[in-house]
């Protein structure tokens, strides 16, 4: 596991993480919910495909071909608020699973 250090510090520790399927249809995760200071908090997710994939954020996303693309088990870091969701859908002919992970403060 990378964990990114400030001043010899790690500046994140692994919350809950879970795995998406990745298909032919967009899927979304379910809303996402920091167990921080309240309402709007702002925390960041870590995103680790197995395929090539496409995501979208907000509180009804859908993913499409237009959608960010993350490569295949690569790790990718967002900043999300509570409530928000991930969608996702592949990016080739490959079925998979993204694992999404929370970083805690």
């Amino acid at each position: 596991m990378t964990v990114f250090v400030e001043n010899s510090h790690p500046i994140f520790k692994p919350g809950v993480s879970f795995d998406v399927p990745i298909g032919l249809d967009s899927v979304q995760t379910q809303a996402l919910a920091y167990a921080g200071d309240g309402e709007g908090e702002v925390f960041t997710v870590r995103l680790n495909p197995s395929v090539a994939c496409r995501v979208a954020f907000g509180v009804n996303p859908t993913a499409a071909i237009g959608s960010w693309r993350l490569s295949a088990d690569s790790a990718s870091f967002w900043r999300m608020k509570n409530g928000e969701k991930i969608a996702v859908i592949r990016d080739g002919d490959d079925d998979g699973r993204i694992n999404v992970g929370e970083l805690l403060k």
